[in-house]
């Protein structure tokens, strides 16, 4: 899901495809085991990325320890 997150602000019709995968990428995140949280973690950026969003910096070091601390990932 976030590699195609990267192509959806040049090609707005995988807009729909993007979120029906991410969706489903979230729900099965919490399933996965601690091996596969770096892979995970990009998953935290997409929606970001989409919208042509810069993902650097603080702010998205803040998004990812959130997003451990309410058991997203």
């Amino acid at each position: 899901a976030w590699a195609l997150a990267r192509r959806v602000p040049e090609r707005p019709e995988l807009d729909r495809v993007w979120r029906r995968l991410l969706d489903e990428a979230r729900r099965g995140a919490g399933q996965l085991s601690a091996a596969a949280f770096p892979a995970v973690a990009h998953g935290v950026f997409a929606a970001t990325r989409a919208h042509g969003g810069s993902t650097d910096g603080l702010a998205s070091r803040l998004r990812i320890t959130l997003a451990v601390a309410r058991g997203r990932i």
